[in-house]
């Protein structure tokens, strides 16, 4: 990423810290230990931020005591030692909430959406050119007609031998003419091979040689600069002092709704591109292939060979959604109960990738009861319905792991009741019908089997000691278990079963999970 955005002493930086943190492995292992240990902790931003407010306040002729008395009198100061405070110190409180953040997000995928819509319908429009030996492009469906450099192409474009789009191996040496052959893409550098040509090899094999020498001659420059340095060189530096902050416009009120139903729009609009034309596999017209290494070339820099589904997942990431194709197919049971496991992915403790287990179980169970009141959501009965409810089922554990994170609950925190979700988050609206518990599994079963029979839909909590909280939704003689856990190997599970499987329901569960002394709460829409 430093060598190709070219800032002045970024790439060589990274080799100076491998070059330190290589010696005091072998010579001095404690500290190595400690590093490696507590990377967080070891972070030079502190003094970067304290040098640019020195720098910004001070002048390059300044001697060294004119510069400490000056530094000493900048944070003396009770308001520049406020400022201190306030940049080293970390907010008790965001500036705005998690739905904002949430709605900020969409807003950015819905305009990067329609960026790749316009490229797609535009295929060859870019061209790149040489001026003064730097490297030019023109993207005008990204910068309109702005020429900027190569700093914005992907690190291929910086290499010797630059991607070509028009065949599918950029090996001089690959032979391999067979159409079928199976190839792959490095979507760091854009190069692509024949599987074959790879022959094991996990990294792009043209910019691994290519980074070796970068690493080799940026790093003969960095030890110059540190054994022979030059003062009068090194005060020319490119970077600016810190702009004072923007004012940040005051964002609407956001519906939890409105933006689930925006993430539903672009994934659609996305799905419904049509890809690109496969390129040629015969790789001898890289000799042919257009060059950028003259002025009168027009190069397609348009990535033909880009998977659409690269891009679908990139504006899927954005919006923290899985693309629906990764949904598991459903599977019958031979008993008779329908069940679906999701990939590792979509579960509560995987979900935005989140390090450590999440608690907020109950608060999921609560939103997808929600929505089944609000008849958003609906239980699924075959592989086009648990398809179209993936993202739905996705966003929704990732709400609730931000809703409970917005609690500032202690990290000793057990799982949340039913009630405690209900008084803390009053946006849900819902409110407590009834709240049973059991002794044994038979008052469960014929707890559900009363709701099946009357023919109404019911939504509810199921608590399973210790504190897993599960959705029970019942509609139309079926009845539908939402649960955000990880399963083993896989993600969350959705289980449908209809009034004649309720006892091997009730068995099934009872494999995984002890449900006596289990809780139900039978949730409505709270009426304003």
């Amino acid at each position: 990423m430093f060598l190709c955005l070219k800032r002045r002493h970024y790439n060589k930086a990274p080799l100076v810290w491998l070059s330190n943190t290589s010696h005091w492995k072998s010579k001095y292992n404690e500290l190595y230990e400690q590093f490696s240990t507590w990377p967080t902790i070891f972070d030079e931003y502190p003094v970067e931020n304290t040098h640019s407010i020195i720098r910004a306040q001070t002048q390059p002729s300044d001697t060294a005591a004119k510069l400490q008395e000056r530094a000493k009198g900048i944070f003396q100061s009770k308001t520049k030692q406020a400022n201190f405070r306030l940049n080293f110190t970390p907010p008790k409180h965001f500036s705005f909430s998690q739905q904002q953040l949430k709605y900020l997000k969409v807003r950015c995928a819905e305009f990067l959406t329609n960026i790749f819509i316009v490229i797609n319908d535009h295929i060859g429009c870019a061209s790149s050119f040489i001026r003064r030996k730097t490297k030019y492009v023109r993207l005008p469906h990204i910068f309109g007609e702005a020429e900027v450099k190569y700093t914005a192409l992907p690190l291929g474009f910086s290499a010797k031998h630059e991607p070509n789009q028009d065949c599918i191996c950029d090996l001089h040496s690959c032979t391999i003419n067979d159409d079928d052959e199976s190839w792959k893409i490095f979507q760091g550098c854009w190069h692509s091979f024949h599987v074959k040509c790879l022959n094991g090899t996990t990294f792009c094999p043209i910019c691994h040689a290519f980074l070796q020498s970068k690493v080799e001659e940026l790093g003969k420059v960095a030890k110059d600069a540190i054994l022979h340095p030059n003062p009068t060189k090194e005060a020319q530096l490119d970077d600016n002092p810190d702009d004072e902050p923007a004012n940040m416009e005051t964002l609407p009120t956001v519906d939890l709704q409105s933006i689930d139903e925006t993430i539903n729009k672009l994934s659609d609009k996305i799905a419904n591109l049509h890809p690109p034309p496969k390129p040629s596999n015969h790789h001898l017209q890289q000799e042919q292939a257009p060059s950028a290494n003259s002025d009168s070339t027009q190069h397609n820099r348009h990535k033909k060979r880009q998977p659409l589904q690269e891009v679908q997942n990139f504006v899927n990431h954005v919006v923290q959604q899985e693309p629906p194709q990764q949904s598991q197919q459903p599977q019958q049971n031979t008993n008779g109960i329908i069940e679906w496991l999701f990939p590792t992915s979509i579960c509560q403790t995987q979900i935005g990738g989140r390090p450590i287990a999440s608690n907020a179980c109950t608060i999921i169970a609560s939103m997808w009861c929600r929505k089944f009141l609000l008849k958003t959501l609906a239980i699924p009965s075959n592989k086009s319905d648990i398809r179209a409810m993936t993202s739905s089922y996705k966003q929704t554990i990732l709400n609730g792991n931000l809703l409970y994170q917005g609690l500032n609950l202690p990290n000793n925190q057990p799982n949340l009741e039913v009630r405690d979700v209900v008084n803390k988050i009053k946006d849900l609206n819902l409110q407590i019908l009834h709240d049973l518990g059991f002794f044994n599994v038979d008052d469960i079963k014929e707890t559900f089997v009363h709701m099946l029979q009357g023919g109404k839909r019911h939504a509810g909590v199921l608590i399973i000691p210790p504190a897993n909280s599960v959705a029970i939704l019942i509609d139309n003689g079926n009845l539908a278990v939402f649960d955000s856990h990880q399963h083993g190997n896989q993600g969350g599970l959705v289980l449908v079963c209809k009034l004649a499987e309720i006892h091997e329901l009730f068995h099934y569960l009872g494999e995984k999970h002890n449900l006596c002394g289990s809780n139900f709460a039978e949730l409505v829409m709270n009426v304003i």
